[in-house]
């Protein structure tokens, strides 16, 4: 019987193995604690973002360092990127954000685990297009880096007011001279692997085995 359970325990494990690896992209260290992108917000640029390579299949997370009014109302989103702009439907897209007001602070966002295909670029990114009319005027910053901080993406940003079709339907503005201070956790997840004939061979002689013993007992 001890047989038995020990072949249907491998065979279980030959058929759910899978591996999982971390990886995160962080430029946060090359940020001087004082250099930043402005204005964002309302009634200027309504749409900042990170252009990044996926370095996993699972997005995880991402994050701005950012200095916002604590009234000013936005979302976070991410798309697929087309080299010119964000392209397709929204992968992820937050509940309505407010930074704390109180200056330089990381705005951290749980994307819950968003499949994307590594090596893939993507548009991560903070607007307040889908709320402008619950703002008043008011503007913020984003800290910004060199850019040879960061060499798979780049800043972007869109002059949209309240046009979230213009994510999709417009080419995005390029800041050709750094980054966003930024981080984006991935998961390479991969999935069941295909277990060699022979392995099969033996769980499949161990169950048999296991079988024709309890039948006889």
């Amino acid at each position: 019987m001890s047989n038995l359970k020990s072949a249907v325990a491998l065979s279980f494990m030959l058929t759910a193995l899978h591996t999982a690896q971390a990886a995160t992209i962080d430029n946060t260290a090359a940020w001087d604690t004082s250099s930043y992108l402005a204005p964002f917000g309302q009634p200027h640029t309504a749409t900042y973002g990170q252009v990044v390579k996926a370095s996993g299949n699972i997005l995880n997370s991402f994050s701005f360092i950012v200095d916002l009014p604590d009234t000013l109302k936005f979302k976070a989103y991410v798309f697929r990127w087309d080299g010119t702009k964000a392209t397709g439907s929204s992968l992820f897209t937050s509940a309505d954000l407010f930074d704390n007001g109180s200056g330089f602070n990381t705005v951290m966002i749980n994307t819950g685990n968003t499949a994307v295909n590594l090596n893939d670029s993507y548009m991560l990114f903070f607007s307040t297009s889908a709320v402008y009319g619950d703002n008043s005027n008011q503007t913020g910053v984003f800290a910004s880096v060199s850019s040879n901080s960061y060499l798979d993406g780049d800043f972007y940003w869109l002059n949209n007011t309240s046009d979230t079709s213009a994510w999709t339907g417009q080419t995005w503005e390029k800041w050709v001279n750094g980054d966003f201070a930024f981080t984006a956790t991935f998961d390479r997840v991969t999935s069941a692997v295909s277990a060699p004939a022979g392995l099969w061979l033996f769980a499949s002689a161990l169950i048999g085995l296991g079988l024709r013993r309890r039948f006889r007992s």
